[in-house]
């Protein structure tokens, strides 16, 4: 499905289904592991011809998606892209190399290290200013009042976002952390190609992960005594649970998310969680927008009962209960 679009998704967007096409091919870039590669020096000259421009004002109220991947971050991304006030850029990437290229941790474009958490004291006049040009651009080729933005590595840098877009909303989605290990295990079994994986360019997201957010954690350092060199997917991917979910729920106040949503919620009850997020966002009640929603989300979540935790099972349980998953 090329940018997220089907059949369905052109029956509820109409005529707007364009923003997408134009979101993939002009602004988010091909990363590793995507086909289209070939597009991306185009993308990038064309970003930096916008980013040197000055921007005639803050975008309005970006709505930003965070949590970490395979917990049904495109999946909310794509629902509320069929709201007649938005425009949805689905990891663009590019863009935000552009804005700034220490943030690339994957090294799809950045072939030296990146940095998992930025902070409102990493904003700077030229960073600002190319963001607010990029986001001000894109929400006017695209005709839309407010830009949506789906980025799981954003997780890890909502003062960052705060600073840079101080109307920024900050929605999470967070989903049960063995569903999680399950799908990034599978994902990457349909998707590596060579060194490129879903822990980036030869592991540099996972070997920057664990440096900078697990290697001096007491937590989980005395778990995976192995560090960098764990080789097991969902063992890396149950870390990138914790790591993220603790970002959620133990940042500073400034740093939490406006909103949290389970997946598990939006797939039992997808109009009213679906309603909770454009209130949480300031958006119209659009029933175009809620029907969509129902009908797009299916219950085709695969059951863990038996993952396994290990060392981690209390810390796992902290994070669950924090996240609401004991109410």
């Amino acid at each position: 499905m090329i940018a997220q679009v089907d059949r369905a998704y052109f029956k509820a967007a109409g005529p707007s289904a364009a923003q997408r096409f134009i979101s993939y091919a002009l602004f988010e870039g091909r990363p590793a592991t995507t086909r289209g590669q070939f597009v991306n020096p185009a993308v990038f000259a064309y970003l930096k011809r916008i980013a040197r421009r000055p921007p005639s004002s803050a975008p309005f109220k970006p709505i930003f998606i965070l949590g970490v991947g395979r917990s049904g971050t495109t999946h909310i991304g794509r629902l509320l892209s069929v709201h007649p006030q938005t425009g949805f850029l689905n990891e663009p990437k590019a863009l935000w190399h552009v804005i700034d290229p220490a943030e690339d941790v994957s090294g799809f474009y950045n072939r030296g290290s990146g940095r998992f958490v930025l902070d409102g004291s990493d904003v700077n006049p030229i960073a600002q200013q190319r963001a607010w040009s990029l986001y001000g651009h894109y929400a006017r080729v695209v005709r839309a009042q407010r830009v949506v933005d789906k980025y799981p590595e954003l997780t890890y840098r909502a003062q960052y976002l705060r600073a840079l877009f101080p109307e920024a909303v900050l929605i999470a989605i967070v989903r049960d952390p063995g569903a999680v290990m399950g799908s990034i295990e599978a994902w990457n079994t349909r998707n590596s190609r060579g060194e490129e994986n879903w822990w980036g360019v030869a592991d540099s997201k996972w070997v920057q992960l664990w440096d900078q957010l697990a290697a001096d954690d007491p937590v989980l350092s005395s778990a995976f005594p192995a560090g960098r060199s764990i080789q097991d997917d969902t063992q890396r991917a149950l870390i990138e649970w914790v790591v993220g979910m603790r970002a959620i729920v133990d940042s500073p106040e400034t740093g939490r998310p406006d909103l949290v949503i389970r997946y598990e919620s939006l797939v039992a009850n997808a109009k009213e969680t679906v309603a909770q997020v454009l209130s949480a966002c300031d958006l119209s009640l659009d029933q175009k927008t809620l029907a969509f929603a129902d009908s797009e989300t299916l219950d085709s979540t695969r059951s863990y009962p038996d993952a396994d935790f290990g060392a981690l099972t209390d810390e796992v349980a902290r994070l669950k209960s924090a996240l609401g998953y004991d109410t």
